[in-house]
């Protein structure tokens, strides 16, 4: 992470020492080609809010300064990990945070934040075109790690609009995700529980129609839970035989070539995509057969 520049004085006696603390005792200044953004977003915001730089993000809060630390680390470390383990283009501009202590304030500070706000009941979201990320911070930081992930993954495909499955797909697989240092843990969630139910209904949709879907139908509500539940777990299905990495690495740099990713995943499991769905669902079978829990977790479902 770039931060401001730091002079390190020589301790040549008792002054220069007591100035040399002094002056680590300050708090950092952010560089040059952030303030504006800071001072617009604290005109924007209010007195009320915390406006700072973090690494490439200007973030804003109004949350106590223990949950702003959290979330300093939560969005620092996010950001490392994704890096070290998969991720590979940064953001070539300003991703913007907010973060709102309760649900009144969230309803206020998206307006002030984005032309064309979105009308939800709370949670979170990531605009693509406004480049803003924001986190009702009471319904858990899940909801971070999966909007700010949305943010990471379009700048990696250098895109602002992506197919929506592997958009959601990604986000929904890290936003359960365990951090150990600079590794990651994916792990099941509520959401193979849902793959699962509509499996044994006959209900569930085949892969390729998921994939095949525009933003609009994917997103809509009979659609997107849905298209979550199975986006996520056909790509922790992948990372468990090893091939998540060489699919995605592939995806990002053929986007162009087939959007709907199909190609890619047949490519790299050596099967046609309804093989693929037949093993997949096996897969999905076999796992709640062995999870004590019976759905895999307890993420409550949300986010965009």
């Amino acid at each position: 992470m770039r931060q401001g520049a730091r002079w390190l004085v020589p301790v040549v006696c008792g002054l220069a020492a007591h100035l040399c603390a002094a002056d680590a005792e300050e708090p950092e200044k952010p560089e040059s080609r952030f303030q504006p953004l800071i001072a617009s977003l604290e005109r924007k915001l209010g007195p009320e809010f915390t406006v700072k730089q973090i690494g490439m993000f200007v973030v804003a809060w109004d949350i106590d300064k223990e949950a702003g630390a959290r979330s300093e680390k939560l969005i620092t470390q996010l950001d490392e990990v994704l890096y070290e383990n998969f991720l590979v283009n940064r953001p070539d501009y300003v991703i913007k945070i907010a973060i709102f202590k309760d649900n009144a304030s969230f309803q206020r500070g998206v307006k002030k934040l984005a032309e064309k706000s979105p009308t939800l009941p709370g949670v979170g979201f990531y605009l693509p075109y406004e480049k803003v990320v924001a986190w009702e911070a009471p319904m858990g930081e899940w909801v971070l790690r999966h909007e700010l992930t949305h943010a990471l993954l379009h700048a990696d495909f250098r895109r602002e609009k992506l197919t929506s499955w592997i958009d959601e797909g990604v986000a929904c697989l890290c936003d359960s995700a365990t951090f150990h240092g600079k590794q990651i843990e994916f792990k099941l969630d509520w959401r193979l529980g849902l793959v699962y139910k509509l499996m044994k209904e006959q209900k569930l949709p085949h892969l390729k129609d998921v994939f095949n879907m525009d933003y609009m139908t994917y997103n809509s509500p009979a659609n997107h839970m849905v298209g979550d539940a199975m986006a996520r777990n056909l790509l922790f299905y992948l990372h468990e035989k090893g091939l998540f990495l060489k699919f995605y690495k592939r995806y990002r740099g053929n986007y162009g070539r087939d959007r709907t990713g199909i190609k890619f995943i047949e490519e790299v499991t050596k099967k046609d995509i309804n093989a693929v769905e037949t093993d997949w669902l096996t897969w999905v079978n076999d796992k709640m057969a062995k999870s004590t829990g019976g759905d895999g977790g307890n993420v409550p479902p949300g986010g965009d």
